[in-house]
C-alpha cells in the first residue's frame, strides 16, 4: 500500500508542476508579438511546449526519485564501509577524489580544443 500511495503522490505532484508550467507557457505564448508567429509555424510552438513539459514531467517523476534514492544508497554504503574498515574507506575516498580531480583537469583542457574544432567545422 505504501509504494502505491508514494507513486500516487509523486504523480499528483508532477502533474501539478507540469500544469502550472503549461499555464505560464501558454500565457507567454499568447502575449508574444505576431512577428514570432509569422516567423515560426504554429505546430513548432505547440510541439515545443508539449515536448518540454513532457520532459519536465519525466524529470520530476523519474529523475528526482532516482537521484534521492542514489544519494541515500551512497551515504548508507559509505557509513557501512567506514564502520567495517575506516582506513580502507579513507583510502577509497582519497583515490576517488584524486581521480575526479584529474578528470576535471582533463575536461577543462579539452574544452578549448573542442570549441576550436566546432568553429572550424562551422565555417
Amino acid at each position: 500500500m505504501l509504494p502505491a500511495s508514494h507513486q500516487y503522490l509523486l504523480q499528483k505532484t508532477a502533474h501539478g508542476v507540469v500544469y502550472g508550467v503549461r499555464i505560464r507557457l501558454v500565457g507567454r505564448l499568447l502575449r508574444l508579438p505576431m512577428t514570432e508567429y509569422d516567423s515560426r509555424s504554429s505546430g513548432d510552438l505547440v510541439a515545443r511546449v508539449g515536448t518540454d513539459t513532457s520532459a519536465l514531467h519525466h524529470a520530476v517523476t523519474g529523475g528526482t526519485v532516482e537521484a534521492v534514492g542514489s544519494v541515500l544508497i551512497a551515504v548508507g554504503a559509505g557509513v557501512l564501509a567506514f564502520l567495517i574498515d575506516p582506513l580502507l574507506f579513507v583510502l577509497t575516498v582519497g583515490a576517488f577524489t584524486i581521480g575526479a580531480g584529474f578528470s576535471v583537469v582533463a575536461v577543462r583542457g579539452c574544452k578549448p580544443s573542442s570549441a576550436r574544432n566546432r568553429t572550424r567545422s562551422a565555417c
